[in-house]
């Protein structure tokens, strides 16, 4: 299952904007494996958890310093018991935001590919690529991940 841990200045809706445009893009990057009791660092990463198939998993996330940070998951944590404890004590998310919680994976699917029959330009596509995101970002990332909380982690 995938997630994607991103520090977030702070709860505006504004500032969410932001944390949600580079997690479009980071979240589709290609993801590290990481094996139950693996380290997780909070820096914009990927990650691709391995759950123990024989029980209970859990990961160590390092954050840099304390504040407020963006977990995005590929499924809803009830859908996986998530737990998030600080120095011991139970972690509760400020905000959490369901993006299309009735979504189903096709894993068939890995890449889409755009073919032209005249030559492209490469600025051009970028500059459509950078739009889309821009304009339409949360609709793909809708594709990828279902679920964002927000939790403030006030030491590390």
């Amino acid at each position: 299952m995938r997630i994607l841990l991103l520090p977030c200045p702070t709860e505006a809706a504004s500032e969410l904007e932001g944390v949600l445009r580079d997690a479009v893009i980071h979240f589709s990057d290609d993801a590290r494996e990481v094996p139950s009791g693996g380290e997780i660092r909070g820096g914009g990463e990927a990650i691709e958890l391995v759950f123990n198939p024989n029980g209970a998993s859990s990961y160590e996330v390092l954050l840099s310093a304390p504040g407020r940070y963006a977990l995005f998951t590929e499924h809803q944590p009830n859908e996986f018991d998530l737990v998030i404890r600080a120095e011991g004590q139970i972690c509760h998310p400020l905000q959490e935001r369901l993006f299309k919680p009735d979504h189903e994976h096709n894993d068939e699917i890995s890449s889409v590919g755009l073919e032209f029959e005249q030559d492209m330009d490469a600025e051009k596509v970028q500059l459509w690529l950078s739009e889309l995101l821009r304009d339409k970002g949360m609709e793909c990332y809708a594709f990828l991940c279902t679920c964002l909380l927000l939790y403030r982690i006030e030491q590390v």
